[in-house]
């Protein structure tokens, strides 16, 4: 049964009950331009933080922007829930279990909990329901939007997992993709690795809208602003990500500049003063400025899919440096929004470095293309 009224949340601390609690404001877009007329779908992230809130904060506004009625699935603990339920025409809220495995999301309980959100979406007018990032849930609630003829579309980021990661696993990424509707894929070369796969499949180019306009003269508390030129790396200090790379690479560059790096994790401690590290969990609002402030993002993976990094950078002005590895490529714009790589070596980094500090960028990058976002998620 559907509800009406304001939304609601459940308060203690686990799924959503079996019936349906989540009772819903219906606030259609007003005002925006229609991409396609009437269209109505759902997305859901239970991701707490991260990329998960981030990519379903960018589809929540590019949705309303376009005049697209999307609907929200996501957990109670979602670090942007306030700025996503300001501007969804409804939100359902779910409390998920913490230091539960994934059997407690397997249970009779949970398929039930699954049926009535689906449940709900169908009574909204959804008859697609985008999942944006994996989570123990995908499978019952896969199967509920089965039993209720609603089109599931699973998101694949990543073929296999990357190096450091815990999960999914490349079994677990394998049976989302076989077990969905349709597959968007976020790079071309995700997708090449997923050919012949028996249904639809797209590729969608990542894209992002700033949840601030930081101006780039802002004091950045993770890195040093004032001096010579600003390079920055932000993100997870994991193996893949290159950081050895990008500390011998620093080595060789020509160019007086300094280097902050960012983001939660472990790496050797750095003796040059011209490198400032902080190891610690970075807020939405902090990456921003981070970047926003910087002349260069550096992104000198050695393994990638695409990265999350680089929208945020072309959206607020910021030129790139990558390797050129997995989908990277397809991001940078080479000259024009960034610098890519000729190899992944030490040289060839701090050439590249060099380069993008040397380059007089226009103060704003090409727009990314938001309308093929949008219509992929919707599904026309």
């Amino acid at each position: 049964m559907c509800g009406s009224g304001g939304a609601t949340e459940d308060t203690d601390g686990s799924l959503p009950s079996s019936r349906d609690d989540c009772s819903f404001e219906h606030r259609p877009c007003e005002g925006a331009p229609t991409l396609v007329a009437r269209r109505v779908f759902g997305v859901v992230s239970w991701g707490r933080a991260g990329g998960a809130p981030r990519l379903l904060w960018t589809s929540a506004v590019l949705a309303q922007r376009h005049g697209v009625e999307l609907h929200v699935g996501l957990s109670s603990e979602c670090e942007l829930l306030d700025q996503v339920s300001a501007i969804a025409p409804t939100v359902t809220v779910a409390h998920m279990p913490r230091h539960r495995g994934a059997m407690a999301f397997a249970s009779p309980q949970a398929k039930r909990q699954a049926a009535s959100l689906v449940e709900g979406l169908m009574c909204r007018g959804v008859s697609r329901l985008v999942n944006l990032f994996p989570h123990p849930w995908d499978r019952p609630l896969r199967e509920a939007c089965r039993h209720n003829d609603i089109q599931f579309v699973q998101a694949i980021h990543d073929a296999r997992k990357h190096p450091g990661d815990i999960w999914p696993t490349d079994r677990g990424i394998r049976s989302r993709v076989d077990g969905a509707d349709e597959v968007i894929f976020f790079s071309q070369f995700v997708a090449d690795q997923f050919r012949d796969i028996g249904k639809p499949t797209s590729v969608l180019p990542l894209v992002d809208t700033p949840l601030t306009r930081p101006s780039r003269d802002l004091t950045i508390s993770v890195g040093p602003t004032p001096g010579p030129k600003r390079v920055v790396f932000v993100g997870r200090l994991l193996p893949y990500k290159g950081l050895d790379l990008l500390i011998n690479a620093w080595a060789l560059r020509r160019t007086p500049s300094t280097l902050s790096i960012a983001g939660r994790g472990s790496m050797p401690r750095i003796r040059d003063s011209s490198i400032l590290v902080s190891r610690r969990w970075l807020g939405h609002e902090e990456v921003e400025s981070l970047v926003a402030g910087a002349d260069v993002l550096v992104l000198p993976y050695i393994e990638a899919s695409q990265s999350g990094l680089i929208p945020i950078a072309r959206a607020l002005g910021t030129p790139v440096v990558v390797t050129p590895v997995g989908g990277l490529p397809e991001q940078v714009i080479d000259g024009v929004s960034g610098v890519v790589a000729q190899r992944v070596t030490p040289a060839a980094v701090a050439e590249a470095i060099d380069l993008a500090l040397a380059t007089p960028w226009p103060a704003t990058m090409p727009r990314l293309d938001e309308k093929s976002f949008v219509k992929g998620l919707v599904g026309s």
